[in-house]
């Protein structure tokens, strides 16, 4: 019978097959006597302590709970015999066996199997196809198939073995039983675990109608049934089933025979998995107590879980009687032993916790060369010791050491049990960990992804391992500054472990510590304080004044005081923080460097400058030569510094450091963007954010050319960063060959499109009572997608590290100018600076204009945005309130560009939207009159692109008819209609304001359109039309062939955001169970174009296919095909609003145009007139139609109607400004 299942029962062939020898054992020796007899004898025996004879009563014991009964026993030696004078062929069999299996032993699998491959043949032919030892042979080599990963062959094999099997002993016999049982293997290494589940609850069933529950066969087929349980998330039914197993073994052969103590360690180790420590803490004494009664307290088996003992103990917080009992067990082990191995691997970790890492590193040290040798066919084991020497290097500060370590044992597991593995898991999550504490957040942010997903699916989410593995997700979230996915799952982990552990467990006050310093993070430091002083008090408590885990709240506390402006408390808090660091961690430890930086700060705000100085040099040199350049630490450091020359005067010296810390982090942004999601780039922008106003404020405060050439330089780097990343992720993944790119960017297609369906239906039958759960989940898809296509597409990156000004130096022609607003905010409120540049006679001047009040500044943007819009106004107060708007606005750039028409003009936040054109100087005169305004997203845009434009047609969509029936399917409008009326008044989506758009028809538009295409036809330019009920979503939607010219006029909207709504969001997650960030109210689906039939559709949005319900949002504009069109015109109101945000300008229909690769964007800032805007467009296209460039056809069709008596109002001819030009971006008309 074959009972190899652990894959490496080879025992010596002495007269018995080794299959025979291997499952039956003792079987043949026919022992029988009565079991109440026996289990008298063996108590009385424990009672008295005679050892010797309790081992050979538990034996006896053991041997009748493994034999076959008679019948069965004479059936399959009956089928195992051989005809007279075959006996030889036997004993060839055995060679060839043995012959295989010394190539097994070797490590030589290859050889192995073609070896075992020759044994299946030699008994075929031999001794024939359909006897017992074929099968045998062939059941070996299935084992053997199994480990190298062959399954289909291995499937082949356990399939004919059984069929021999079955066909010579009959399907219910359990030598056949047991190799259906092990043909479960087959599918769990598919991955069906239903399959392999279902197989072992047949095999079960069979084996308990032939065999007694305590027999062994049925015990390892319930034992390979609780191992698959455990390994996919099903711990607490695992640790019922090895319960009931232990209980089963206990009445078969009484609770002190070697197959239950060994269930009751099992047990234990279920227990611990599963966060259970006290209950795996009973079960291991009470399996050390009886393995003491009937071997000895020196006994492999009591010392084995003594050692398991002393683990929980270390993982309760005893780390002191961990250490204790482990030392006195390490005295009566032999020296050398594999058991003496394991002994100090549980040492280490018990130093570890101790924070006793030189005595660990010197365990370690002093055990790995014997543990390479020793467990050199134990993967496992030796990998385990590696990863520890990992994780205590981590601790030291030796990331590089640490990271080389984690790498072999990341792919040595892998390569031996797979991605699934729990260990490997583990390691994976360990090594993006290790990468987040190195800031190497691109490399980190992969792995821990892949390893939640991994635990969560093997493990389920509610277990320790998904709570630890949440919290260093969340971890690397903080550092992305994704506070709001970080929260929940800093509070998950805790809620998780405080119910497995306790409050007091190391775990979880180290993960309320986390979640304070996410606090302090977010500036709560209200939250903040109270957290860190708990955890302060709890770790003192079980931990003692110098651990590090201690000094870590310690110092964070300090931080929290000094963020608070308790100066004196904080230097005392981080001086103590320091002293006890500095003693216990060595001079160069990183926390170290985190108390020098911390308290270089206090002395810089308490003006003790010399003292801030020296710390902060010592820290910026150990950061640099400890973490390198971009590590977290480096910045703050370099940053402290310049902040303590600044304060000193020394002005120069600290604008120098501050760019070398903004050019720094420039090469740390152009890694981080390209391979992260949407959310999580915003975050690095936001959490950088106040490094850069830094940098800003002092180029301010300097003043100067210089000052403004470095402007200059820091907008090139950071102006519109986001809008270019993801613009290029965008063509990238468009115009891809790449099958891979092409799918990954169709799947992000997909999943914005379920976003904006259910954003807009609100709870449909699937997601009722889970709303704000399930948009979430869409959110957090989408962006994982961003990050797969962008780090799929970093390879064809342009990187903004290497963008100098001297490039865009060379752009800037005789007589124009380069005018750069950027935002920035101190503790004196908010600013605007711009740095301007002019080549004059051949040389470039610089010039700083610093704008101290920005607030006043934007306050005259929206005033005289209201005054071009007031149909009361007239031309005086157009003048009065254009000219304040200069004065405050213009006229300090004037002064520095005399005698300039030509400027280049990259605006930031309110300045977006403020109509340049339509200031108006002292001499009366509108700007458009006296300059040429060439309006762009940063001064990259002048740099050269190698995006080339589209030869596509002209494309007019014009005038649609809003009332136009069956757009959509009639089925749809049904189904629609149903699910709507089934949903009564209940919550709708982020875009319920959409639901209520109705439009009047535009006669204007479709005039318009008429006139535009007559022109077209005039020069005989390609192109297509849709007007009317032909003008759907779907024609743009849906593009075959990418226009050179796209204009669309129609109805635009942007609306405000929805505050009731998410109020509403807020109120419903609260009744849910699971608590999750309010889904974002994305503004690129709060802006839009209407199309054919949408007042019909607009009631059925989210309900009916939203790529032609009537509406293109900002959101589904990113995946029109639109890379190369040269022009798009947006002659609709407000499509050149949105949500304004620094330094990244609108978020809104231009943005979305532009990321889909539209090189220019007509756009305009308010609600426009219909006839005025058809005005201004047949003079636009009349002109462009000849070949001049869009922006001087704007700019003179502008002039055009100004001049006009009817069209002379600026609320007519400035609504509209274009965004961006192919001529200066290096893009060829071919």
């Amino acid at each position: 019978m074959p009972m190899l299942r652990n894959h490496h029962q080879i025992k010596k062939i002495a007269g018995f097959r080794w299959m025979l020898q291997s499952v039956v054992g003792a079987l043949l020796l026919g022992l029988s006597f009565a079991k109440a007899d026996a289990f008298s004898e063996l108590e009385s025996a424990v009672e008295a302590g005679r050892l010797d004879q309790v081992a050979e009563l538990l034996e006896r014991i053991g041997q009748s709970q493994s034999a076959l009964p008679p019948p069965l026993l004479d059936a399959l030696t009956a089928a195992r015999s051989v005809p007279p004078g075959m006996e030889d062929m036997v004993g060839a069999f055995d060679a060839l066996t043995l012959e295989a299996e010394a190539s097994f032993e070797s490590g030589n699998l290859q050889q192995g199997l073609v070896d075992q491959e020759g044994v299946v043949m030699f008994a075929s032919d031999v001794i024939g196809p359909t006897h017992l030892l074929t099968a045998d042979a062939q059941f070996r080599l299935f084992q053997k198939l199994l480990a190298a990963g062959i399954q289909p062959y291995a499937e082949a094999m356990i399939d004919a073995a059984y069929g021999i099997y079955a066909e010579q002993l009959g399907p219910a016999h359990p030598s056949t039983v047991q190799l259906l049982a092990q043909s479960h293997w087959v599918y769990l290494m598919k991955g069906d675990i239903e399959t392999a589940s279902d197989i072992l609850d047949i095999a079960q069933s069979q084996m308990q109608a032939a065999l007694p529950p305590g027999h062994t066969f049925n015990q390892l087929i319930a034992e390979d049934q609780i191992k698959i349980l455990n390994q996919t998330g099903r711990s607490e039914g695992a640790a019922a089933a090895q319960q009931a197993l232990c209980a089963t073994l206990a009445n078969a052969v009484s609770v002190w025979h070697p197959r239950h103590l060994a269930c009751l360690d099992y047990l234990a180790i279920i227990e611990m998995d599963r966060g259970a420590l006290t209950a795996a803490g009973e079960h291991l004494r009470l399996g050390i107590t009886l393995a003491t009664e009937s071997a000895g307290a020196t006994s492999a088996r009591a010392l084995n879980m003594t050692l398991r003992q002393a683990d929980v103990l270390r993982k309760t917080g005893n780390a002191d009687a961990a250490k204790t009992m482990l030392s006195q067990a390490l005295d009566v082990i032999p020296v050398g032993s594999e058991m003496a191995l394991r002994a100090k691997a549980y040492l280490v970790d018990t130093l570890i916790d101790l924070a006793a890492f030189d005595e660990a590193l010197a365990v370690l040290t002093e055990v790995e060369p014997s543990a390479r040798q020793l467990w050199m066919n134990n993967p496992q084991n030796l990998y385990t010791l590696v990863g520890k020497r990992g994780d205590l290097l981590q601790r030291l500060g030796q990331y590089n050491d640490a990271e080389v370590a984690f790498l072999e044992v990341l792919a040595g597991m892998q390569a031996v049990v797979g991605e699934s593995d729990p260990m490997v898991i583990a390691f994976m999550n360990n090594l993006g960990n290790l990468y987040e504490t190195m800031g190497l957040f691109d490399q980190a942010e992969p792995l821990m992804k892949r390893a939640l997903a991994l635990v969560e699916g093997v493990r389920g989410a509610d277990g320790p391992e998904a709570a630890r593995q949440s919290n260093n997700l969340a971890l690397l979230y903080e550092s992305q500054g994704s506070f709001r996915e970080a929260e929940p799952l800093y509070k998950k982990s805790i809620l998780v472990l405080q119910g497995l552990f306790g409050e007091d467990h190391l775990e979880t006050i180290a993960m309320k510590n986390n979640l304070a310093f996410l606090y302090f993070m977010m500036n709560q430091y209200d939250q903040a304080a109270p957290a860190f002083e708990d955890v302060l008090t709890r770790w003192t408590r079980t931990l003692g004044e110098d651990h590090p885990f201690r000094l870590k709240a310690l110092n964070n506390l300090g931080r929290v005081q000094l963020k608070s402006g308790a100066l004196v408390e904080a230097e005392q808090t981080l001086l103590l923080a320091l002293t006890l660091r500095q003693g216990k961690l060595g001079a160069d430890h990183p926390d170290v460097i985190r108390s020098l930086i911390d308290l270089g700060g206090v002395y810089l705000l308490q003006d003790r400058l010399d003292e801030a100085m020296a710390m902060l040099k010592d820290a910026l040199a150990k950061a640099e030569a400890v973490l390198g350049e971009q590590h977290p630490y480096t910045f703050e450091a370099l940053n402290g510094l310049s902040d303590v020359y600044v304060a000193q005067n020394r002005l120069t010296a600290g604008v120098e450091l501050k760019r070398q810390g903004f050019l720094r982090r420039s090469a740390f942004l152009d890694r981080m963007l390209w391979v992260t999601g949407e959310n999580a780039r915003e975050g690095y922008m936001r959490l950088h954010r106040p490094e850069f106003m830094s940098y800003l404020q002092l180029l301010a405060q300097v003043g100067g050319p210089d000052s403004a050439r470095l402007g200059l330089e820091a907008s090139m780097h950071r102006k519109g960063l986001l809008l270019k990343i993801t613009s290029e992720i965008q063509q990238i993944g468009r115009m891809t060959q790449n099958p891979a790119l092409a799918s990954l960017a169709n799947e992000l297609r997909v999943a914005r499109e379920s976003l904006a369906k259910l954003t807009l239906s609100g709870p449909t039958a699937e997601t009722a009572g889970r709303h704000p759960e399930a948009l979430y989940a869409l959110e957090q898809a989408v962006n994982e997608l961003q990050g797969e296509l962008g780090r799929a597409s970093a390879q064809y990156r342009t990187s903004i590290a290497k963008i100098s000004v001297e490039a865009l130096e060379a752009e800037i022609d005789e007589g124009k100018a380069l005018v750069d607003f950027q935002s920035y905010s101190t503790e004196d409120g908010p600013h605007y600076v711009a740095s301007v540049v002019a080549r004059i006679d051949g040389e470039l001047e610089y010039a700083l204009v610093n704008y101290e009040d920005a607030a006043e500044v934007d306050e005259l943007i929206g005033e005289y945005r209201e005054t071009i819009q007031d149909p009361a106004a007239d031309e005086i107060d157009f003048l009065e309130v254009g000219q304040m708007a200069y004065e405050a606005i213009w006229e300090p750039i004037a002064n520095v560009t005399s005698g300039i028409e030509y400027v280049y003009l990259i605006p930031d936040g309110l300045l977006n939207i403020l109509p340049f054109a339509a200031l108006v100087d002292f001499d009366d005169a509108y700007l458009v009159e006296t300059l040429d305004f060439h309006f762009l997203t940063s001064g990259r845009d002048l740099l050269p692109s190698f995006l080339s434009l589209s030869e596509g047609p002209y494309m007019i969509v014009a005038g649609p008819d809003y009332d136009a029936a069956e757009v959509a399917d009639p089925e749809e409008y049904q189904q629609a209609a149903s699910s709507r009326a089934a949903q009564g008044d209940t919550l709708r989506g982020a875009g319920s304001g959409l639901r209520g758009l109705n439009f009047l028809p535009l006669p204007g538009a479709q005039k318009e359109g008429e006139i535009i295409v007559e022109q077209v036809d005039a020069q005989n330019e390609a192109r297509s039309v849709f007007s009317q009920g032909a003008a759907e979503e779907q024609v743009i939607s849906e593009l075959t062939e990418i226009p050179e010219i796209l204009h669309i006029a129609t109805h635009g909207f942007f609306l405000k955001a929805d505050e009731n709504l998410k109020k509403r969001l807020l109120k419903l997650q609260r009744g849910a169970d699971l608590q999750v960030p309010p889904p974002g109210d994305n503004p690129l689906l709060r802006a839009g174009l209407a199309f054919a039939g949408i007042n019909k559709n607009a009631q059925f949005l989210g309900d009916i296919d939203t790529r032609n319900d009537g509406v293109l949002t900002a959101l589904e504009v990113l995946d029109l095909k639109l890379s190369g069109t040269k022009l798009v015109v947006l002659s609709a109101c407000e499509t050149g609003l949105g949500e304004i945000h620094e330094g990244e300008g609108v978020y809104g229909l231009r943005r979305a145009f532009q990321e889909a690769g539209v090189s220019e964007v007509v756009n305009s800032l308010w609600e426009v007139s219909d006839a005025g805007t058809q005005a201004l467009m047949i003079e636009f296209y009349q002109r462009i139609l000849t070949g001049m460039p869009a922006r001087q056809a704007l700019r003179e069709s502008q002039l055009a109607l100004k001049a006009s008596p009817l069209w002379g109002q600026p609320y007519i001819w400035s609504a509209f400004m274009m965004v961006g030009s192919y001529e200066s971006a290096g893009i060829a008309e071919t």
